[in-house]
């Protein structure tokens, strides 16, 4: 006779099945085929037989449930309580747990088909090298969920409460993660492809070495994000609060920071293409070595940002609070500033080419040893304005009002000052062309 697994077995020899039987299960069509399975007996007796079509509305389910290199199909535990289920080289489908309390649950080598886990309280749910795809887990609290060497197709989460989770060596195809509080997620070695994450909370998410493609966080708090050695490609962040986030080694492909408040912003040797910052509160934004393409910062406030070795490729900053604005050997092409508050803003061994302020006012604008090419200040108020040996070609002031602006052994190439009222304009061991 065939067995449940569609295997040949001796019907003179006993039933494998020898485990407790002291719990019962709702559904009684456990492999989804008309007859479902029936347990009885206990102890040594525990035996698993096939009921006959419609049969009754409840099964008894063992403790310590253990199905090895099984095939399920339309598995369904309703309302069940799983003590140490292990399901050991195993294809998965359409596996469903509503309702349940998974303690221990572990899944080795598995293949996981549209598997769902409704409003479920899991507790170390072990998956180790499966493959899961359109594995749905909606309102569930997920305690230290280990995923190691998986793919992922599909796997989304719903108003989940994730604790401890991690991701090792794992290729994500649209992950989606929907109003989640994710407390520790850490996601090593990984490639993540169109990873979605919807008005979640995270709390040290760490992404060591992998290479990202079209992240979005949409309406998040973001505590202590790390991405080391990371590649990201249209990295999307709206509306989203940071506190620590820690960018180090990265090559970031259109970054967009959409109303979005950035504590300690940290970018270290990263290279910025298309990052774009819009309406946001920046509080010590950090970019070290970094390579910046395009940097668009448009309505922001900005509190000590700091550039060091870096080359700038047309960073536009429009209506924007600078604060302690630092910009250290670095290489700026077109820098446009329109309509900005200028705090403190260092440049320190700069190329500044065609770098624009317009409608701005400036305090305590430094440029020590820069070459300044097409400096255009348009209807502005500088404030102890200083640059020390400089050359600057085709230095414009419309309209502007400047206090104390001293130039120190500069050579000036085409300055003009157009309807200005200048106050103090000191010109030191200066040559005037």
């Amino acid at each position: 006779m065939y067995n449940y697994l569609g295997a040949w077995r001796d019907p003179r020899q006993p039933h494998p099945w020898r485990r407790e039987c002291p719990n019962r299960l709702a559904h009684p069509y456990l492999l989804g085929r008309p007859g479902g399975l029936r347990v009885s007996g206990s102890g040594a007796g525990c035996r698993l037989s096939q009921w006959p079509a419609g049969g009754p509305d409840a099964l008894e389910l063992p403790g310590e449930l253990q199905l090895h290199s099984a095939t399920l199909y339309k598995l369904q535990l309703n309302s069940a309580t799983l003590y140490e289920l292990q399901v050991h080289p195993a294809t998965l489908y359409e596996l469903q747990l509503h309702s349940a309390t998974l303690n221990e649950l572990q899944v080795h080598s598995a293949t996981l088909h549209e598997r769902q886990l409704h409003s479920a309280n899991l507790f170390e749910l072990l998956l180790h090298s499966p493959t899961l795809y359109g594995l749905q887990r909606h309102s569930a609290a997920l305690y230290e969920l280990l995923l190691h060497s998986t793919t992922l197709y599909e796997l989304q989460l719903h108003s989940a409460t994730l604790y401890k989770v991690q991701l090792n060596s794992v290729t994500f195809s649209e992950l989606q993660l929907h109003s989640a509080a994710l407390y520790k997620l850490q996601v090593h070695p990984a490639t993540l492809y169109e990873l979605q994450l919807h008005s979640p909370t995270l709390y040290g998410l760490q992404r060591h070495s992998a290479a990202l493609y079209e992240l979005l966080l949409h309406s998040t708090t973001l505590y202590e994000l790390q991405l080391h050695s990371a590649t990201l490609y249209k990295v999307q962040l709206n509306s989203v609060t940071f506190s620590e986030l820690q960018l180090h080694s990265a090559a970031l492909y259109k970054l967009q920071v959409h109303p979005a408040t950035l504590y300690e912003l940290q970018l270290h040797s990263a290279t910025l293409y298309g990052m774009q910052l819009h309406s946001a509160t920046l509080y010590k934004l950090q970019l070290h070595s970094a390579t910046l393409y395009e940097l668009q910062l448009y309505s922001a406030t900005l509190y000590e940002l700091q550039l060091h070795s870096a080359t700038s490729h047309e960073p536009k900053l429009h209506s924007a609070t600078l604060y302690e604005l630092q910009l250290h050997s670095t290489m700026l092409y077109e820098v446009p500033l329109h309509s900005t508050t200028l705090y403190e803003l260092h440049q320190h061994s700069a190329t500044l080419y065609e770098l624009h302020l317009h409608s701005a006012t400036s305090y305590e604008l430094w440029m020590h040893s820069a070459t300044l090419y097409e400096l255009q200040l348009h209807s502005a108020t500088l404030h102890e304005l200083q640059v020390y040996f400089a050359t600057l070609y085709e230095l414009q002031l419309h309209c502007a009002t400047l206090h104390e602006l001293h130039l120190h052994s500069a050579t000036f190439y085409g300055l003009k000052l157009h309807s200005a009222t200048l106050y103090q304009l000191q010109v030191y061991s200066a040559t005037l062309y």
